[in-house]
């Protein structure tokens, strides 16, 4: 295009090659590295005055997905461990630390991810809330991470060891001060164990080897700040996401005096003033100075909206009328996540419809005569300043031409050919595809019928490898005792490579998206790269045989409430390599995973309110992991979800209803 000084790039550029927009733009703000967005920087400045002040604070911090909220915790972590290092001399001082709290297993494993990352190493602890695996009650399970152990590598003298057996069962005690302390009294040096003896009571309650985090799920952040008041600032993650659960309540009404609440889809003060009232009461606030909010609405990936019929539509693809067009421009600014429906394609298509009638200062190349000038949020922005500009001209005829604009994308678009003659067109989406059912594991049977029908049972194939790989291991085991002078070195070499070589005799027929799978529903739609078998042969031994199997086929299962130890682990360690991912509803809010394309079944209409839905546009199109963005809405009131103008928020009627029953 550069090269023949092509006259048109710019249209072809945004019809043919949209990634480029994502690769190639460079902002000239950031020539040398990352830098924090400025609510990033107002979030910490805010937190850092009100700690030195000793001031009290209830920040709202909204953001949309990916946008950096999780991020900002682990550096909010860092600033207040150096406000305790700098503090410490001074006599009534007492440490903080940061209590992060989330509904969400993969959330919370991301940010322990963060806490590990070079050069930043945070300190912290996991906090799971679940029943004694011995006894009859539930306890807040701490588990201190190794980075917390400064001499986790070294031996303990024959003292401290005889010690930490002798309290041994405080690890697991239900009472959670007594296991803190335990945790607080491993945690130190070997030498200062050895030569100090045991912290005392006064000690422990300001420690210097705190955890600078605690990450938690939300039963625990309930005990953990009943029971430690003034230590925690809590970082609220999704504060909203089990707003019907008594627990989000409870945390709410024990926030201390400078607490975070942070989501995409958080409710404004006035909306839960029973909340406020009790925040107010409980640390004797007359004002409300205490309140602050801190909001960016930048949407930073375009997504594409596609019907029930397999169309790429527009948001306002239900307005009737030029009327109607300008009260649905309020709702795009009222409700910003509507905005990324103006993809680069609707946009190319509401230009060409309104091109002959625009005026020249409005025309493309205009609007961007360099290339550097193109991307995502301009074209979005270009977008709406299209439909203000119907929507000024008060012409029927005008908003005709780009009145209902469909642009065919998934034939035959039913439920039932997802995983069979239209699985090729999800192979380099990554999708997740959310549905709402009594019975999750029935569903994923028979949404994996097609697939799995007469396929082999795992554990018999696995059996045979095993048998196969020991029989060569023996081989190379005699060779080797028996190799005088190398003369079974090449014996050795070969049955080394047979190893290297071995598979489970598993056949490519029943890999999703596999050449032979393809070949029996769709002769038509081809692909660039079919899928090959994912193995670990120790996932697929410890899994059930369908989960295994779906596994091979890159295909994951989430169930949060469902699954045990190992299939949550499994699912964490390969959540940004499956090519699809099939989820109840509980992985909606906060999910960090590498996603392009979210496929919402129909039967969650009658659940998904406003914010919720909004929450699960946000998991597809993430910077750093999906440049480009799609959403599968499996029925039309799933799109009217998105863009009604409703000013009801469930969400912070039932965190007030469940306040008040407190």
């Amino acid at each position: 295009i550069i090269k023949n000084k092509d006259a048109t790039y710019t249209m072809n550029l945004i019809k043919l090659y949209p990634s480029l927009i994502n690769a190639c733009y460079w902002d000239n703000t950031k020539p040398q590295a990352i830098h924090l967005y400025d609510e990033q920087h107002q979030l910490l400045d805010t937190v850092m005055h009100h700690l030195n002040e000793n001031l009290p604070l209830l920040l709202f911090y909204w953001v949309p997905p990916a946008n950096g909220k999780t991020l900002i915790c682990n550096i909010l972590a860092k600033l207040i461990s150096k406000y305790n290092y700098e503090n410490r001399k001074y006599k009534d001082f007492r440490r903080k630390s940061i209590l992060y709290i989330c509904y969400n297993d993969i959330v919370r494993n991301s940010v322990s991810q963060l806490c590990t990352t070079h050069n930043v190493d945070i300190k912290f602890w996991f906090a799971n809330y679940h029943k004694d695996m011995y006894k009859d009650y539930n306890i807040v399970d701490f588990r201190p991470y190794k980075n917390c152990f400064p001499d986790w590598r070294r031996p303990i003298s024959a003292n401290v060891l005889k010690r930490d057996k002798k309290n041994e069962d405080l690890l697991f005690s239900p009472n959670v001060r007594e296991q803190w302390n335990e945790y607080l009294q491993r945690t130190r040096l070997h030498k200062e164990r050895e030569d100090k003896g045991d912290l005392n009571e006064i000690q422990l309650e300001n420690a210097d080897n705190i955890p600078e985090m605690v990450i938690a799920d939300l039963a625990s952040a309930e005990v953990l700040l009943k029971e430690f008041p003034d230590l925690f600032i809590p970082y609220f993650d999704e504060a909203f996401a089990a707003s019907d659960e008594m627990v989000t309540a409870e945390i709410m009404k024990a926030l201390p005096s400078i607490s975070i609440l942070v989501s995409a889809t958080l409710a404004y003060p006035e909306e839960i003033p029973h909340t406020i009232q009790n925040f107010k009461t409980q640390h004797s606030i007359e004002n409300d100075d205490f309140i602050v909010l801190i909001k960016n609405d930048i949407q930073l990936i375009n997504c594409d909206f596609i019907s029930p019929d397999g169309d790429i539509i527009s948001p306002h693809h239900h307005v009737n009328s030029v009327g109607e067009l300008t009260t649905f421009m309020g709702q795009l600014t009222k409700y910003p996540i509507i905005q990324r429906g103006y993809s680069n394609i609707i946009v190319y298509e509401m230009y060409k419809r309104l091109e002959s009638i625009l005026p020249s200062e409005m025309k493309i190349k205009h609007k961007f005569p360099y290339l550097g000038t193109i991307t995502n949020s301009n074209l979005r922005s270009y977008g709406i300043e299209l439909i203000d500009f119907v929507s000024q001209s008060q012409d029927e005829e005008i908003f005709t031409k780009i009145k209902m604009i469909s642009i065919p994308m998934i034939k035959d678009n039913s439920i039932e050919n997802m995983m069979t003659k239209n699985s090729y067109f999800y192979q380099d989406k990554n999708t997740l595809h959310v549905s709402n059912v009594d019975s999750f594991m029935n569903y994923v049977s028979e949404m994996t019928h097609e697939l799995l029908h007469n396929s082999p049972k795992l554990r018999n194939l696995i059996a045979s490898y095993e048998k196969s790989k020991q029989d060569i291991t023996k081989k190379i085991e005699s060779f080797e005792k028996n190799n005088k002078n190398d003369r079974h070195f090449l014996d050795i070499q070969n049955c080394q490579e047979q190893l290297q070589e071995l598979k489970i005799n598993y056949s490519e027929e029943f890999i999703w998206n596999s050449f032979a799978y393809l070949k029996k529903f769709n002769c038509h739609n081809k692909i660039s790269n079919y899928n090959k078998p994912m193995v670990d042969i120790n996932v697929i031994q410890n899994l059930d045989d369908i989960t295994a199997k779906l596994f091979l086929s890159h295909i994951g299962i989430y169930n949060q409430a469902n699954m045990n130890l190992f299939e949550m682990d499994t699912f964490l360690a390969y959540k940004d390599k499956f090519k699809f991912i099939m989820s109840d509803p509980s992985i909606i809010f906060g999910t960090n995973i590498n996603i392009t394309l979210i496929d919402i079944h129909e039967n969650l209409s009658p659940i998904l309110t406003r914010n919720k839905m909004y929450q699960m546009i946000g998991r597809a199109g993430r910077i750093g992991k999906s440049s480009s963005a799609s959403v599968i809405f499996r029925s039309w009131d799933l799109f009217r979800i998105i863009i009604h103008d409703e000013d009801e928020n469930i969400e912070a009627q039932q965190i007030e209803a469940n306040i008040q029953k407190i």
